[in-house]
């Protein structure tokens, strides 16, 4: 059985989704991993991949641009199907590639061979939310007769929420549309104390800390740095902004908010963080702030404050009105103005300390391991080959059978 993985972007998470798919692709007897040009060469690559692709063959094809650009997207795609002639296809991260080989399929009856069976991955899909203006009660309609027209084999969504709608509706989108976590890798536990001395910032004190690519807007950097100066918290209690920051937000630490940048109040790390930074950035919290505007999908980073043993602060919408509740990992609310903000801050910081994970957040976790997200991906490749499913598979009903008797 020949596995063609295909993945046109040069980020880490991205990459370390098909680090994953590379461990539950043993079974297969080739496997060729398709990606965009030049990210060999990538930071990423080489943090995320680079110790993984031995034994594989590896085709650097894709156009630096076809991650954003739907038809030259689809065209790599097919070019790379021809070229290296697979059985078995996985696409981990999708979105753009279900929809437009979807939209071929739709009006022009395009289809894979018959010996392919191709595997897509959803990662944020909205249709099933309220959109918010009414232009997108088309868009959402568009989509759902989009992604139901049936190219796939599977679509694998790592989002909950999706999945239940789709199946409660039925119909061929909810019947090919299967769930497999928002992947994390396991980790031991860091204490306090040792995570920031590992990270070489100050150990007094409390932390409110957001980790991730600040540069992007919709992160809620900025919001975030105005509410914690609004919250008014002690002499040495911090706010840690771990990742890239973007040239808006070192502005702003020069100017408006040199203050508290220049007191030790506000610090930063401000590179790519490979897992093990991350995790210690997390591990060094109090409290983790994901004040993300417009997001309602999955958050890995919930998910591993929740490793660390850290209670979350998020807004009060999609994934996160839905997860953090039901498996106690932290407080959702309105938070996406600074004053609503400055008070969560002030109140989740103050209740950190009682914070404890749940049973049902410890088999979320379970779920939620890399390794278990590598079994679910694999398990229509090992029905192919004749192969049962292997038995530490935890699926979502494992989970919230749990979760529900807690309830």
């Amino acid at each position: 059985m020949h596995l063609l993985i295909f993945d046109p972007h040069d980020r880490g998470h991205y990459l370390a989704y098909v680090r994953y798919l590379l461990a539950g692709a043993k079974d297969a007897d080739r496997v060729t991993l398709v990606l965009r040009r030049g990210v060999l060469e990538s930071e990423p690559f080489q943090q995320q991949l680079a110790p993984a692709v031995s034994g594989v063959d590896v085709d650097a094809a894709i156009g630096p641009e076809s991650y954003r650009d739907g038809p030259q997207l689809q065209q790599d795609f097919d070019t790379a199907v021809r070229r290296h002639a697979p059985d078995h296809v996985w696409v981990p991260s999708g979105d753009l590639l279900a929809r437009h080989c979807n939209l071929a399929h739709l009006t022009q009856r395009r289809r894979f061979a018959r010996q392919i069976e191709a595997e897509c991955g959803l990662i944020e899909v909205r249709f099933h939310h309220p959109p918010r203006r009414w232009r997108g009660h088309l868009r959402h309609a568009f989509d759902r007769l989009v992604l139901g027209a049936g190219a796939w084999t599977r679509l694998q969504t790592i989002d909950p929420t999706l999945f239940s709608w789709a199946r409660a509706r039925g119909g061929r989108f909810g019947q090919s549309l299967h769930l497999v976590p928002d992947p994390i890798d396991d980790v031991a536990p860091i204490d306090k104390a040792a995570a920031r001395r590992a990270l070489g910032i100050p150990e007094e004190g409390r932390y409110v800390v957001s980790a991730g690519v600040h540069a992007v807007p919709r992160k809620g950097s900025e919001l975030l740095l105005a509410a914690f100066v609004r919250a008014g918290l002690g002499r040495d209690d911090r706010l840690l902004l771990a990742g890239p920051l973007g040239d808006r937000l070192k502005h702003l630490l020069a100017s408006d908010y040199a203050s508290p940048y220049r007191s030790g109040n506000v610090v930063t790390l401000d590179r790519y963080l490979d897992h093990h930074e991350l995790m210690h950035a997390l591990a060094a919290a109090d409290i983790v702030c994901t004040p993300y505007f417009d997001h309602l999908g999955s958050s890995a980073i919930v998910l591993q404050a929740a490793q660390a043993g850290r209670p979350v602060i998020a807004p009060k919408q999609g994934w996160f009105a839905a997860i953090i509740p039901r498996f106690g990992l932290g407080e959702v609310g309105p938070i996406l103005e600074p004053e609503g903000l400055a008070s969560a801050i002030r109140s989740g910081i103050e209740r950190a300390h009682d914070f404890r994970k749940s049973a049902a957040a410890h088999r979320l976790l379970e779920y939620s391991d890399s390794r278990n997200f590598a079994r679910l991906w694999a398990s229509r490749l090992r029905q192919r080959q004749g192969l049962s499913i292997d038995p530490q598979t935890r699926d979502w009903n494992w989970v919230v059978a749990s979760a529900n008797a807690a309830a």
